[in-house]
């Protein structure tokens, strides 16, 4: 089951783009100054630019890994 399907009903995905290649997420993690949390890591596998709405209020935002 993916990470995104378990969210609350509170959440809602609003936008999100094409999943983090493989390649992509390997760079990330390894210049990433800090530890990537794994959460994270199933996010941008399933999808990037990711907009989700909580409580028809507010948004959460996730980008996936960025060029540098």
């Amino acid at each position: 089951m993916s990470i995104l399907s378990k969210m609350s009903k509170s959440f809602e995905i609003a936008v999100g783009d094409a999943k983090s290649s493989d390649t992509e997420i390997d760079e990330l993690i390894h210049y990433s100054k800090i530890d990537v949390p794994l959460e994270f890591i199933e996010i941008i596998k399933e999808k990037t630019e990711l907009e989700i709405m909580v409580k028809n209020e507010k948004y959460i935002r996730i980008w996936g890994q960025v060029d540098v």
